[in-house]
């Protein structure tokens, strides 16, 4: 059996809405900070075996969730564990659910609680009505047992190892109605179904973010399946919760865009750009998404845009209008094939590289904010309205 082990319950109260609610539980460390503490399992090194079978043990350092997360105003996560585990033994974890009613600005039923499963674990069961997938469970709280807590079973198998969990919550909030808005994109090709495919799948693996788009569209009206396609396209794939939406910059940096639009406040609204060294930058990645989606809606007179094409032209105003493969003089390109352009953007590879036939193949003309290319460069990824459509397709 393995010594006893420090022991200290994660105890966060985390509140907005649309977002998720991290519990960490880590090995080695105890923290009394106010009523936040972290949950700890430690494998002594040289005394006893691992929850894995072997001597000795590792620490590692606190788990966080993942930079400028959005919690949930009025459901509280509490995490617990065992004080002491068998050479080998299962793992059981309790986690209890409050939810305060008068609190909580999203449906409970939008409601799903999840656990990533620590590397080198294995799934052994739940007490919850659960599902576990791809190394994630979930408990959805449309099912009203959910509500209260449950229990989950986990097996180390691996030797000498710290054992870190994450019980998170988001609030997925509606779906955009985009039904007949978007058109047709039957002839794609097998290069541009495979990427949208990619895309849909990536975004389904991260509901955290999600959360966060969903949340920033219900704000500002601009469907999330396009801010979801901003991100991707400014982050170039990357879709990180610590990268903004405005330009792919890490979240609490400088700006340029926003220096050049405007500036900063110093309030806090949500949504707002707020001081940071060296210009003006966000807090968090839902503050860039709101922040966008404000943009997107100012770019067209102020009016949420309602159609496939004035959801195109406002994403070509927000990227810049440079890179029309259309355009005039040295922005227009001898080979664009598919010229006049077809409505405001419909020739801006940044909205629609690879969304059918016809946008096959575009080409980027600014390499950079205000850089022109030596060349014009052909270019690889999705444009927003393609990766917006994937993730429509894919009924997310």
């Amino acid at each position: 059996m393995a010594q006893q082990v420090a022991q200290q319950a994660l105890k966060a109260f985390f509140r907005t809405p649309a977002g998720w609610t991290v519990i960490g539980a880590i090995a080695g460390l105890a923290l009394a900070v106010g009523a936040i503490m972290y949950f700890s399992v430690i494998f002594n090194p040289g005394a006893g075996t691992s929850g894995g079978g072997g001597e000795g043990g590792i620490t590692a350092p606190p788990g966080t969730a993942p930079p400028g997360s959005p919690p949930i105003s009025g459901l509280n996560l509490v995490l617990d564990g065992p004080t002491q585990i068998e050479n080998s033994d299962d793992i059981t974890y309790a986690v209890t659910v409050t939810i305060d009613e008068s609190r909580l600005t999203v449906p409970i039923e939008s409601i799903t609680i999840y656990e990533d499963l620590p590397t080198n674990t294995t799934y052994v069961g739940t007490s919850g009505n659960a599902a576990e997938s791809n190394s994630r469970i979930s408990w959805p709280l449309t099912d009203a047992g959910n509500r209260e807590g449950f229990t989950f079973t986990i097996k180390p198998i691996v030797e000498n190892i710290a054992v870190k969990n994450q019980v998170y919550a988001t609030a997925t909030g509606p779906s955009s109605n985009l039904d007949g808005v978007f058109p047709p994109s039957s002839d794609a090709t097998p290069e541009e179904i495979a990427a949208r495919q990619a895309f849909a799948s990536q975004v389904a693996s991260r509901p955290y973010i999600v959360a966060v788009y969903k949340e920033a569209s219900a704000k500002t009206g601009i469907p999330w399946e396009v801010l979801a396609g901003i991100h991707n396209f400014e982050t170039g794939g990357g879709l990180q919760m610590d990268r903004s939406l405005v330009s792919g910059r890490v979240i609490g940096t400088d700006e340029p865009d926003v220096d050049r639009a405007g500036g900063c406040v110093v309030n806090e609204e949500p949504g707002r750009a707020v001081p940071v060294p060296g210009g003006c930058g966000f807090r968090t990645v839902l503050d860039s998404a709101i922040y966008a989606g404000n943009l997107l809606v100012g770019k067209n007179s102020g009016k949420q845009p309602t159609s496939f094409e004035e959801l195109v032209k406002v994403v070509y105003y927000y990227g810049g209008t440079g890179n029309r493969n259309c355009g005039e003089g040295r922005e227009r390109l001898s080979y664009a094939v598919n010229c006049p352009a077809q409505y405001p953007g419909e020739d801006d590879p940044h909205a629609m590289n690879k969304y059918d036939l016809r946008h096959e193949k575009m080409y980027l003309i600014y390499c950079a904010d205000f850089t022109l290319c030596t060349d014009p460069q052909p270019l690889s990824r999705i444009g927003v309205m393609t990766a917006a459509d994937a993730l429509i397709k894919a009924s997310l």
